[in-house]
């Protein structure tokens, strides 16, 4: 009886390891839980305090509180570029619009530096400039010096760029490509050096593409794709605004030549103007736009936008999303987060209730990739990164360019500019967040 026992207590023993086995097997599987950060070390933020920053920033009290209590591996901003800082040559003290790529751990930034955004006289003295491009080895903690892409190299005569406004980075392999007001530039060592492709992005004679409309210029959104089908991608709208259209311009041939294809949205109200995408699948991208005209007060259009091949373009579900806009639309940015299958779109807002166009925010908002596969549009409302705050008249306010992911450390890199006045100046911040789009919740306040 007693060894009858024995082996019936070592049998039930064998079944309870087995039974916390498959326990703990089932729970290694659960798809990428947000991981337990180590001991946590505060960022140094006294540099909200310089000059240059405290004018650029123009932070209140809530929004310093929230990068200063951030943990860090979920939420942190960098500097890149000051209005006022020796690194940026006096004159050019509207510094904004930053777009980036993320090639072999090294991370590009290019944006604008000029004398100011709208409203004044374009000052071409030393230091503006169209396309200027900085280098960052350590994710964001330290910055190459700033290579003026038109000036330092030398881009297209202003008159002869097909681009009217707008920066946008693709990536073939290890060539990286930047098309600007300046013409199309590329490099093959991550940035360290440039050439520019003489015909591409030029209007005729000696280039190959043009709008058709006004001065032949095409506005850009903040991101050139590549697909297999259609070569490279831009998208945009002419200065001259047409209602219900979107223009694509594609290359088959990495940029020397251009050829236009302007198709219907679908809907007038859904009128992209610096049209802002992601690729998700190679022939299939998903737009989160900013409107224009009849569709200015409205929140950001979206659709699905899918590549048979080249000139042969589908539109999908143009609708008005939710992303809340109250007042008036301004720039956006959006990604798909393949560890939430989320779109998270960065929304810029002026004036939540109309009665002071300088007052800003900028928002974090997401939706399921299989809701929006089925035509659906209700964003979820995560938090404010910059709550809504007034900047005075005239503001340049804040606003977000085209950001890039970092699958290997999961985060978002989005590059956001921020000032107090179109004239005055507006400086260039880099705002790292985590991919674990949960741990953002109890960190970015809600303002309604």
């Amino acid at each position: 009886m007693q060894i009858e026992s024995a082996k019936g207590m070592s049998t039930r023993l064998i079944i309870i390891l087995l039974i916390l086995v498959l326990t703990i097997s089932c729970k290694s599987k659960v798809k990428d839980p947000i991981p337990l950060a180590a001991e946590t070390k505060k960022v140094d933020y006294r540099w909200f305090d310089q000059k240059p920053h405290k004018e650029g920033l123009y932070f209140t009290e809530m929004e310093r509180q929230i990068y200063e209590n951030a943990n860090p591996e979920h939420l942190v901003l960098k500097r890149i570029s000051a209005a006022d800082s020796t690194t940026v040559v006096g004159e050019a003290d509207a510094l904004g619009y930053g777009v980036s790529c993320l090639t072999n751990d090294v991370l590009i930034v290019a944006y604008y530096a000029r004398a100011c955004h709208w409203g004044c006289p374009e000052k071409y003295a030393p230091g503006t400039s169209r396309v200027v491009v900085r280098r960052s080895l350590d994710f964001g903690n330290t910055w190459s010096a700033p290579y003026r892409l038109d000036i330092d190299l030398g881009g297209l005569p202003g008159e002869e760029s097909a681009i009217g406004w707008g920066l946008a980075f693709s990536q073939i392999k290890d060539t990286v490509y930047l098309a600007s007001a300046r013409g199309l530039f590329y490099s093959y060592d991550e940035g360290r050096s440039w050439k520019l492709r003489q015909t591409g992005l030029r209007k005729p004679p000696s280039g190959t593409i043009e709008t058709g409309f006004g001065k032949g210029k095409l506005h850009i959104g903040p991101r050139m794709f590549y697909t297999k089908k259609a070569g490279l991608l831009l998208f945009g709208q002419p200065e001259d605004i047409q209602e219900g259209k979107l223009f694509v311009w594609n290359s088959m041939d990495y940029g020397k030549s251009w050829q236009q294809t302007i198709i219907d949205t679908g809907d007038v109200k859904v009128t992209p103007v610096e049209p802002t995408a992601i690729q998700f699948e190679d022939n299939m991208l998903f737009f989160l736009s900013r409107n224009g005209k009849n569709g200015q007060g409205s929140n950001p259009s979206q659709f699905i936008f899918s590549i048979t091949g080249s000139g042969d373009y589908d539109i999908r579900f143009p609708k008005i999303s939710n992303c809340r806009v109250t007042g008036h639309q301004d720039t956006h940015d959006v990604i798909y987060n393949p560890i939430t299958e989320q779109f998270e779109a960065t929304v810029s807002d002026r004036c939540y209730d109309h009665s002071d166009y300088s007052r800003m925010s900028l928002s974090l908002w997401t939706i399921a990739k299989k809701d929006v596969l089925l035509g659906k549009n209700t964003w979820e409302y995560i938090g404010d990164y910059f709550p809504p705050m007034s900047f005075g008249k005239d503001a340049e306010g804040t606003h977000p360019g085209g950001s890039v992911i970092d699958l290997k450390r999961k985060k978002q890199y989005l590059q956001v500019h921020r000032g107090r006045g179109h004239a005055i100046s507006s400086s260039l911040y880099h705002l790292e967040r985590t991919l674990y789009t949960d741990s953002l919740i109890s960190v970015l306040p809600k303002n309604y």
